[in-house]
């Protein structure tokens, strides 16, 4: 087993939000994760934690499915004829 986990040069990040801390990797079982999940200043607990944890492993999942190539990211809405998404398709 091997743990990874998310930092930035090398120090700890203190999230607003819940965030992905880590992943558990299991080698004899390299379909099987575990995901440390920290619940960020928010405290998130119960179905509210539970709910935002499955979002971002799905996000993390659905990002090992899509090509280096075929990544697009532009988080501004003011830039729509930026956008060439040709076969893409949209997240939550």
């Amino acid at each position: 087993e091997q743990v990874v986990t998310v930092s930035q040069n090398g120090w700890s990040l203190s999230p607003e939000y819940a965030l992905i801390r880590g992943i558990t990797i299991y080698l004899d079982n390299p379909l099987q994760f575990d995901f440390i999940i920290d619940a960020g200043d928010d405290y998130l607990e119960g179905d509210a934690f539970k709910n935002e944890s499955t979002k971002l492993i799905k996000y993390f999942l659905t990002s090992l499915t899509v090509p280096e190539d075929e990544m697009l990211v532009n988080l501004s809405p003011y830039e729509k004829e930026r956008q060439d998404c040709t076969g893409c398709f949209w997240s939550d």
